[in-house]
């Protein structure tokens, strides 16, 4: 199964940037393991992306790419049933250039 997000916020800039879409596989098709970027649901923040830093027998410590991102020190260790995917495809906003006057 998949799954399309949309990026909000700046947590994982400049890897994903806010408006950004990825696209997630679902964790019955793989094994979460260090470096992967994941999506897990979060009961205060909701949805949540960040890449996995360490492993334990009971879930993950993550972390995001910007240096101001929330990390494991405040969203604890993520339990494997909280994990809905792993991030396999980004889709970049494209960013236009603003039209200067002649």
């Amino acid at each position: 199964m998949l799954k399309l997000c949309k990026v909000k916020g700046l947590s994982m800039s400049p890897v994903f940037n806010e408006g950004d879409y990825v696209l997630a596989i679902s964790k019955k098709l793989f094994r979460p393991d260090i470096g992967d970027c994941i999506v897990f649901r979060d009961d205060v923040y909701g949805c949540i992306i960040k890449q996995i830093t360490r492993k334990e027998k009971k879930g993950f410590f993550v972390e995001g790419t910007h240096r101001c991102s929330m990390d494991s020190n405040s969203l604890g260790l993520i339990p494997l049933n909280k994990v809905i995917g792993k991030v396999i495809m980004n889709f970049p906003v494209s960013k236009t250039k603003e039209s200067v006057p002649l």
